[in-house]
């Protein structure tokens, strides 16, 4: 039987402090903050480095099976590559799966993994 909206129970939220924005946290507490998706722990890198200003150079890692190379791979690698915004140096390396890998978990490709990488490394 599926519960209904009327039938469910309504549970008590639980009190706890309030949870700091993003941008609160110094670089020093971010291993402290348990977060176990991760999420949060990248938005805080992300305003972190957005207010950067000394030049470092931060590594944006994109992997993709990229067969049949297209508009939407590339704005995905752009959008990648402009998420710091423009003040920031990004070095954005692309991964490409192997064909094993490919054919064993999502079917069979139109191109081989040598074009594939050949197509993803000529996108600027």
């Amino acid at each position: 039987m599926v519960a209904t909206r009327s039938s469910r129970k309504k549970t008590q939220s639980s009190k706890r402090s309030p949870a700091k924005a993003a941008n609160e946290y110094s670089p020093d507490e971010w291993d402290s903050v348990s977060d176990p998706s991760g999420e949060e722990y990248s938005k805080r890198c992300v305003v972190a480095a957005k207010k950067d200003k000394s030049g470092k150079v931060y590594r944006i890692y994109c992997d993709g099976i990229f067969d049949l190379f297209h508009v939407g791979h590339m704005k995905m690698l752009e959008q990648a590559k402009k998420s710091l915004g423009d003040s920031a140096k990004v070095h954005l390396l692309v991964g490409v799966c192997s064909d094993e890998l490919t054919h064993k978990l999502k079917g069979k490709t139109v191109m081989d993994h040598k074009t594939r990488c050949e197509s993803a490394e000529h996108c600027k």
